[in-house]
Formats: C-alpha cells, sequence, structure tokens
C-alpha cells in the first residue's frame, strides 16, 4: 500500500485483508500528515488484524498498549469536544432565544405607542371634526342683533305704546 494516496488514515478500516501481516503506509498524504503518530494510528484504524510489521519495522507488545491508550485518549478527547460542542450549541441557541424575545418584546412596545398615537390623532380628527361641524352650524344660524328684552320674538321694538293721542291727554292734565 506504499504510496496508494491514502488521504485519510481511516480508510484502512474498510480494508478487507484478514491475514495481512506487513503493513507499509510510506508515502501516503494520511501518513505524511500524522507524522510521529503515525504508527498509533495504523494500529487503531487496523486493531483486529495481526500485524507484526508497520512500515518495514516491527510491532511490539508495547506498541499495541500504546495505540490502545491512545484510542481510548482519542476517544475521550472527541466526547469532551462533542459535549463543549453542545454546551456551546445551546449557549448560542439561549442567546438567541433570548435575543428573539427581547426583539419580540420592543416589537410590541412599538406597536403599542403606534397604537396610542393613532388613538391621539385620531381623538383630535375627531375633535377637529366636531369644532368644524359646531362653527358650521353656528355660520348657518342667524345672529340676532336685537335687544329682545320682552322675550318675544324681536318684532316688538318696546313693547306697548299705547295711543300717542293718550299720550297727548295726559300733557293737558296737568
Amino acid at each position: 500500500m506504499r504510496e496508494c494516496q491514502i488521504a485519510n488514515l481511516k480508510e484502512l478500516k474498510t480494508l478487507k485483508f484478514p491475514k495481512i501481516k506487513s503493513l507499509n503506509v510510506l508515502g501516503n498524504p494520511g501518513a505524511d500528515e500524522l507524522g510521529g503518530n503515525l504508527k498509533s494510528y495504523c494500529l487503531i484504524y487496523m486493531e483486529d488484524y495481526n500485524l507484526e510489521k508497520l512500515n518495514k519495522d516491527p510491532l511490539e507488545k508495547a506498541d499495541f498498549e500504546e495505540a490502545k491508550a491512545a484510542k481510548v485518549e482519542k476517544e475521550r478527547k472527541e466526547e469532551e469536544d462533542r459535549i463543549e460542542a453542545e454546551r456551546v450549541q445551546k449557549e448560542k441557541e439561549e442567546a438567541d432565544r433570548l435575543e428573539r424575545e427581547e426583539q419580540e418584546k420592543l416589537r410590541k412596545e412599538k406597536e403599542e405607542e403606534e397604537r396610542k398615537i393613532k388613538e391621539e390623532e385620531d381623538q383630535k380628527l375627531k375633535q377637529e371634526e366636531e369644532l368644524k361641524k359646531e362653527m358650521s352650524e353656528l355660520e348657518e344660524k342667524p345672529i340676532n342683533t336685537h335687544n329682545n328684552m320682552d322675550g318675544g320674538d324681536g318684532d316688538d321694538m318696546g313693547g306697548d305704546m299705547g295711543d300717542m293721542g293718550d299720550m297727548g291727554d295726559m300733557g293737558d292734565d296737568m
């Protein structure tokens, strides 16, 4: 498998060579990226095989133990990362929820303020219309400039003067 261009050594899991005893992965992009961790990763991914050599180097019991410890550590780290990612996601969702609630609250307050302003404007318009109506009614009604002391309809200009000739009689009696 030397220089087979395996980009990700996880692909080794998909190999179906149950009797493989020796594996050479040098020259593959995935091997080059791992550098010093290459042996551990290969043994982790090939744990179901009874490898005796890796890249022409013999494998010892300590290599397998080291690979198992690395696998446990890798799984622990992945679990921690998963838990941290979930925590961060929950915090983000909570912050988003609080932001949406705040936006909704502000929207409702704005709508309420706009409703009150509209109500006040409608009330002012109604008052203006009533005032215009009253003014219009006053303009249509004739204005009575006569002093109407006798309570009549204004046709009488001072009450009953009687017969003017009688006044002359009053003066004769004197």
